[in-house]
């Protein structure tokens, strides 16, 4: 697949989850540790704890589970008037350590960012993760001050966005704006980040790991469409994917799936990414324009236009902090 290169470039749109930093791996081992601390300090079986998180997620839709935890019906039965968060304070800090240790992107997507800014290219995050557990992937991922925008969707309960803001208060809560759930599937919320930022599909690159909720409505407006892989071929035992799975879903899965963030990603799309990588995808409004490893590399595709005297101005502006 020829590979191309984009001038006249202005606004770069990338997704979070394993686009720049790999939160499926660091999930999946997050999820799995606390459900078997819990199953052991508590008595009570791996699928108890599993059922009651499955009932909570499809209730509010939550994936920082240890927020949850004092509503868990299985453990609440078993140590009634008892504050679990603080019962199982252990168990919830070393599953939740997982994220601060291993959610960390690679140094060079870090200077990527850096040098896509200083070409004066606006970055603008587009996630469809909630904007509490954004926030806290963006501290522990070091990608804090980076983005010029930020879309999330909204919170399911009002006290998760209020704590947040309580153990993030110098967040750039501002730069956040909160879409309707799943808004990926729908191209015009993709078109309104476009207009947001001032620009035209024709002048936007949008960066992702899926091939329908990135690349497809990319395409779908007219946009640039960057895949990024690299994060698709770490694979996880059956048992530690499905223990997860569940939560979700409610029961194992009978094909093999992954979970990619918080949703759930078939084995049709890894097949679907390995056709485009050969040239054999029949579907072209599926296919990038280019197929990256490590989103790091997007600086060697993207150009900004050099004779826009405003992104020149932002170019020296950005020089000049620097140096301070």
């Amino acid at each position: 697949m020829e590979q191309k290169k984009f001038n006249n470039i202005d606004t770069v749109i990338t997704d979070l989850d394993d686009t720049l930093a790999p939160t499926r791996r660091t999930y999946i081992k997050y999820a799995n540790t606390l459900i078997k601390s819990l199953s052991k300090a508590s008595g009570i079986s791996k699928d108890e704890v599993i059922l009651g998180f499955n009932e909570l997620h499809a209730k509010h839709k939550i994936f920082q589970l240890e927020n949850v935890i004092n509503s868990h019906r299985q453990l609440k039965r078993k140590f009634p008037n008892e504050d679990l968060k603080k019962k199982f304070a252990k168990e919830i800090k070393e599953a939740t350590k997982i994220h601060e240790k291993e959610i960390k992107p690679s140094k060079d997507m870090l200077e990527a960012l850096k040098t896509l800014k200083k070409r004066g290219i606006k970055l603008v995050l587009y996630t469809a993760g909630p904007s509490s557990y954004t926030v806290k992937k963006l501290n522990q991922a070091g990608l804090t001050g980076v983005f010029d925008n930020i879309y999330t969707t909204k919170d399911m309960r009002p006290e998760d966005s209020a704590n947040a803001k309580s153990k993030y208060p110098d967040f750039e809560w501002e730069k956040i704006t909160k879409v309707d759930a799943y808004p990926k599937s729908k191209p015009e919320v993709l078109e309104q980040i476009i207009k947001n930022a001032n620009t035209v599909p024709s002048r936007t690159v949008v960066m992702g790991d899926s091939l329908v909720r990135d690349i497809g409505i990319a395409k779908k407006v007219g946009a640039k469409a960057v895949l990024v892989t690299g994060y698709l071929k770490e694979d996880f035992s059956d048992a530690e994917t499905n223990m997860v799975v569940k939560i979700f879903t409610g029961g194992a899965v009978k094909e093999k799936d992954s979970l990619r963030g918080g949703a759930i990603k078939k084995e049709s799309e890894k097949i679907a990414i390995r056709k485009v990588k050969n040239s054999k995808l029949e579907n072209d409004k599926l296919s990038p324009d280019i197929i990256i490893e490590e989103a790091s590399e997007i600086t060697k595709y993207v150009k900004s236009p050099r004779n826009n005297k405003l992104l020149q101005q932002k170019i020296i502006e950005n020089i000049k902090n620097a140096r301070r």
